[in-house]
């Protein structure tokens, strides 16, 4: 069995498969030689492979073509301008070994950083910006000087390019690194690097961006598919033509229509003139006419009929109404005889009288009058006239008159109610129907529209006696009937020929919608044949540019990246994980991280890349459990071990690395950064961190001017300082930041012959100034660190230096003199700036007086 020791043993293996492709060997070998680095001619020659189905034609490596061997060092980079506010024209030579840029925010640090990180490409984009106080955009000009195994190279950068090789062999570590590296990052971007395994996602995404590509090409082909004119078109080719998918099926049915033979034009000529012709006969107005009609006259015959049904019931009813009333009154005439002394009254029997006396009743009951109290009068009865009341109250409470009254009141109603009967109503006139054409063949046995209306009439009239006669009988309560009102039938008859006309007209419009639905079940074979043969150099050329989108479709299908994806997690598995672990577990050691019991799992693998994750114990997730320090500091664990695991020892790069660390992490940091052995850039403005990488032992600080003579044993150390001035990202060596550099500054400029009295006096005072406050760290505190800012083991306590922390009085009277003047005269605004002012004398005294202590 062979052993694998690199990603190219995998793929290669999959290349001399037998079942392999001919694009994928050739894309293998391709991705293989220039180390994932394909070009633009190789996608194109892959794809046309993949489309013409070739043979694979390039010969397989033999040898490992890999970047093990290649070790960058960066050596140099130079700003001329344009980046932001940086100033012209800055040089900052990098330390073979470690180079720190420090600073404050704000002075321009972090844009240097963003240039070797776009070069480099680093973990994420950072834009680039112009300078936006400059009136004007000036061009970004950097160089950026490098060896590659040894050999001197340069890189001259427009600030248009990004991850520039061989300069992506570098790492960078930043803020954003953390987020990253907390969810998921990707095994492919540095821990791979030594073992090729970015070989894998340079596959994946050499076929994504192919994949990609047939995509557009679809696309395109699509958008340019002509327009056709679906009018006359079926369901089922409209369908076709909208999802464009189709079956060959479909295609050679209708391929076969493309020509319109003279037969099938007449056939459609026919088939239109005959559905036209149908269609001229309208059937629905017809019916709805004939129906409209039909309504008129059987409205007005169940008018009629309801009115002669409604007299025969009145009439019956007032007959009988009548003999009650005779026979009631008859009764209670009987009634009242048995009261002998109402007779001795005269006229009772009136209705009036027996208003009177049922309203005198009623009022004396709601009012609780006593039988001996008159209602009407409120007097007293007297003698017969108690006798009178009591014997007519027993004659309103017997049942007959209670019968009597009843039928009087029923009476009133029927009268009533005959009277509002509505012989002649508007709505069922005669004269509705006098221009219908077609009543007179439906009433021609009458004679036509006047013998119905002379019908209509003789109705209404016989209607009008009778009611006349009803209403006049209810004054003398005595009907006579005469012969009964004509009948309806005659309407009757005419609502059955209507009826008869109706069923005819329906019958020949279900008739024609037959014949019209079969003629145009016709007409659309005939008119789709017809709209396919005059468009069938539409169709074709819709079928000629489908029939490539299809193909491209099958392409795609070829460009799955699942056995690569499956790959990669194996490649991963067996190459790199175990001795990431171990690595990763001895950097949180070294950082007395090793408590948090962090481990490093994997997780899976999608499109070519292999992904881990970090886990804690019981499946925690890491952001909830960690502070914000110790997510740092993991971070930093996992990027060591990265580190570790390459081959080569290239560049690292660091932008604020300590944020969120204590002064314990950061002093372990620093040793375990130097004992990587790879080049360090680190970019902070954490005083702690420099102070850390100054007291280190195995490393001492020296300048680009003194590397070359340099003698010591120890890593070489650059330390710069940035600031702003009025532009940002100027460039100081560490060790040029001393008294005696801002001393021989100040008398450059008094030494000067254009020496200008109103502007250099300020700036030479400015320069004496910190020439004093570094002078108070030089002379009287040794530029020790106070023992609880140190952080690291072996930043031990000076103790030779504490011995000469003896200040000398005269020294720091003259400094304090000196400083308090600086601090006066030309520097406020007061007395003494105008009558005791610098001049260039005085400064010149002072700055020699100071350059002899230092």
């Amino acid at each position: 069995m062979t052993i694998k020791t690199h990603a190219r043993d995998y793929l290669l293996e999959l290349a001399n498969r037998v079942n392999t492709s001919g694009w994928m060997c050739d894309l293998i070998v391709r991705i293989v030689n220039s180390n994932g680095q394909f070009t633009e001619e190789d996608l194109s020659a892959t794809t046309e492979q993949l489309k013409t189905n070739g043979a694979g034609t390039l010969p397989m490596p033999t040898a490992m073509v890999t970047d093990s061997t290649i070790e960058v060092r960066l050596t140099e980079l130079i700003h001329h301008s344009g980046v932001n506010a940086l100033a012209s024209e800055q040089k900052i030579p990098f330390s073979k070994d470690i180079t720190l840029l420090y600073g404050q925010n704000g002075t321009g640090k972090s844009s240097y950083f963003r240039i070797l990180n776009e070069i480099i490409g680093g973990n994420r984009e950072i834009p680039i910006h112009h300078n936006i106080f400059s009136p004007t955009t000036i061009p970004i000009n950097v160089d950026l000087n490098y060896t590659k195994n040894g050999t001197p190279g340069n890189l001259h950068w427009n600030g248009t390019g990004r991850a520039i090789a061989p300069l992506t062999l570098a790492s960078v570590f930043d803020s954003g690194y953390t987020s990253d590296l907390l969810e998921k990052r990707s095994a492919d971007t540095a821990i791979v690097r030594p073992l090729g395994l970015h070989l894998f996602t340079a596959m994946t995404q050499a076929m994504d961006t192919i994949k990609s590509r047939l995509s557009t090409e679809m696309d395109n082909l699509r958008c340019e598919l002509p327009r056709i004119d679906q009018d006359n078109l079926t369901t089922e080719v409209r369908s076709l033509l909208n999802q464009q998918t189709y079956s060959i099926d479909q295609k050679r049915a209708i391929e076969c229509r493309y020509t319109m033979p003279e037969e099938k034009q007449q056939e459609l000529d026919s088939c239109q003139k005959q559905y036209n012709d149908l269609n001229a006969t309208n059937y629905d107005d017809k019916i709805k006419l004939t129906q409209g009609e039909k309504n008129l006259v059987d409205g007005m015959r169940n008018h009629l009929q309801t009115c002669a049904n409604k007299l025969r019931e009145f009439e019956q009813t007032t007959i009988k109404l009548f003999v009650n009333l005779k026979a009631a009154r008859t009764s209670l005439e009987e009634a009242r005889q048995k009261i002998k002394i109402l007779g001795e009254i005269g006229n009772t029997d009136s209705a009036e009288w027996r208003a009177f006396i049922q309203q005198g009743e009623a009022f004396k009951v709601k009012a609780n009058f006593p039988n001996n109290i008159c209602p009407y009068c409120r007097q007293p009865l007297q003698g017969d006239a108690v006798k009178i009341v009591q014997a007519y109250a027993a004659f309103l409470d017997d049942q007959k008159t209670a019968t009597y009254n009843n039928l009087l009141r029923e009476k009133e109603q029927l009268q009533a109610q005959i009277d509002q009967v509505i012989i002649n109503n508007p709505d069922y006139s005669v004269e509705k129907l006098a221009n219908v054409d077609s009543l007179k063949e439906k009433t021609a046995e009458i004679g036509g529209y006047e013998g119905l209306k002379t019908y209509v009439t003789s109705c209404q009239e016989q209607f009008e006696d009778k009611k006349k006669r009803l209403l006049s009988s209810f004054e003398t309560e005595d009907y006579q009937p005469k012969e009964s009102p004509k009948g309806t039938g005659t309407l009757m008859a005419i609502v059955a020929k209507y009826d008869t006309a109706l069923e005819e007209l329906k019958t020949m419009k279900a008739s024609k919608d037959e014949q019209m639905k079969s003629i145009r079940e016709k007409l659309v074979v005939l008119l789709e044949h017809k709209a396919i043969a005059e468009q069938k150099n539409l169709f074709a050329d819709w079928f000629a540019k489908m029939h490539k989108v299809r193909e491209l479709g099958k392409y795609q299908g070829e460009l799955s990246t699942r056995t690569i994806s499956s790959l990669s997690k194996t490649a991963s598995n067996q190459l790199l994980t175990e001795g990431l672990k171990e690595k990763f577990q001895e950097e949180l050691n070294a950082l007395k991280l090793g408590y948090l019991k962090v481990s490093l799992d994997e997780e899976g693998a999608r499109s070519g890349q292999s992904f881990m994750k970090i886990k804690l114990p019981a499946n925690y997730r890491t952001q909830e459990i960690l502070s914000e320090g110790e997510q740092k500091g993991v971070a930093l664990a996992l990027f060591i071990a990265e580190r570790r695991m390459e081959q080569v020892k290239n560049p690292i790069i660091l932008d604020d690395p300590v944020n969120s660390l204590d002064h314990h992490i950061t002093a372990r940091l620093v040793e375990r950064l130097v004992e990587l052995g790879n080049q360090i850039i680190i970019f902070s403005h954490h005083i702690l961190l420099r102070d850390s990488l100054l007291a280190l032992s195995t490393v001492h600080e020296c300048g680009k001017t003194q590397f070359a003579g340099c003698q010591k044993q120890s890593k070489h150390l650059f330390v710069y300082n940035v600031s702003a001035r009025e532009a940002k990202g100027f460039i100081c060596e560490s060790r040029q930041d001393n008294a005696k550099h801002y001393i021989q500054r100040a008398q450059r400029v008094l030494g000067d012959s254009n020496f200008d009295e109103t502007t250099d006096i300020s700036i030479c005072a400015g320069l004496l100034r910190q020439a004093i406050e570094h002078l108070v760290d030089e002379k009287v505190f040794k530029n020790l660190v106070p023992v609880k800012y140190r952080g690291g083991k072996n930043q031990t306590i000076i103790w030779d230096k504490l011995k000469q922390l003896q200040a000398d009085p005269a020294l720091i009277d003259m400094m304090h003199n000196y400083y308090s003047r600086l601090s006066g005269g030309d520097q406020h605004l007061c007395r003494e700036s105008q009558e005791n002012q610098l001049d260039w004398t005085e400064l010149n005294t002072m700055a020699a007086a100071l350059l002899a202590v230092v």
